[in-house]
């Protein structure tokens, strides 16, 4: 008899359910309100139109407008309310709040390697750069911690040149730390440095940080974005399907249970026992075995 064992090493159920984000109720029988309204906050009307207006024709390229939603819960039943939960769809605007001229943006890495880092890393610049005519972008060194600690210094200068080809190269070009965040100190960097875009890629731990530097930019009263990547080989964010690098880590993990499997079958009544990490969601465990048609995972 041989076989192979999977013990996924997580502090809850294997197939417990993601954290659930907050989402914005809608009235699927109300009428959509007017897109691109906007207070003073946002330029109102004043607004610059976004330099994608012209890519409009294609297809695969089209403007999202503000009163388009994708649903959350899409199933219904009969005797059912007619409200949902939704989210504004992401995508390119016919309005953009910020003028190219005046946007500096900076790229942060934080918590743990994940496969895919240096990808979203030049896509992101290369879309700045020649989508947006963005000239000013900076590479965060470190995490967090290289916003404000001076041995972190001085911050990466990236461009589309020096960031060709490093998608083939495996961690992450600005380097990853947990820790290390200190929201007023941040932002004190972020205006001396003259930052009015900020770009978080990491957990759930890390996102947590980025809407604290969210909300303090508001209460400054800055004219500041920030926006998050969500990053985990565990995919243990809610609400989007998957994350980017649980493939790779699925992938990988496959490659394991088939050496272990070898072995055990070389060997009389052997048993091969490969441990996964998960944190607190053991999704790599389930994923792995559908894919190495196992038939125990152990918790």
């Amino acid at each position: 008899m041989c076989g192979v064992w999977v013990v996924c090493r997580a502090a809850a159920k294997i197939l417990a359910p993601k954290p659930s984000l907050s989402a914005r109720p809608i009235n699927l029988d109300a009428k959509s309100s007017k897109a691109g309204s906007g207070g003073a906050s946002d330029g109102g009307d004043n607004r610059p139109p976004s330099p994608r207006m012209d890519m409009k024709q294609f297809q695969y390229n089209q403007l999202i407008t503000d009163d388009e939603v994708v649903l959350l819960d899409i199933v219904r039943r009969q005797g059912v309310n007619t409200k949902a939960k939704s989210f504004i769809r992401a995508g390119p605007r016919p309005t953009i709040v910020f003028n190219r001229s005046e946007v500096k943006a900076a790229i942060v890495t934080c918590g743990g390697l994940c496969p895919g880092l240096n990808d979203v890393i030049e896509e992101l610049v290369k879309t700045l750069y020649y989508n947006y005519g963005v000239d000013t972008i900076y590479g965060i060194r470190s995490g967090y911690r290289g916003f404000h600690d001076k041995a972190y210094y001085p911050w990466m200068t990236l461009t589309p040149k020096s960031v060709e080809g490093v998608h083939d190269l495996g961690g992450t070009i600005l380097g990853a730390s947990r820790g290390g965040f200190d929201e007023d100190k941040i932002i004190a960097a972020c205006i001396k440095h003259g930052v009015n875009q900020i770009y978080v890629i990491g957990g759930d731990g890390t996102h947590r940080g980025a809407n604290k530097l969210a909300q303090n930019a508001l209460k400054r009263g800055l004219k500041m974005a920030v926006a998050c990547v969500p990053k985990t080989i565990d995919n243990d964010i809610g609400v989007i399907d998957k994350s980017f690098g649980f493939d790779t880590a699925v992938g990988e993990a496959v490659k394991a249970i088939h050496s272990a499997l070898v072995e055990a079958k070389c060997t009389p009544n052997g048993i091969g026992v490969v441990q996964l990490m998960g944190r607190h969601a053991g999704y790599i465990a389930p994923r792995m075995s559908i894919a190495s048609r196992l038939r125990l995972v152990l918790r």
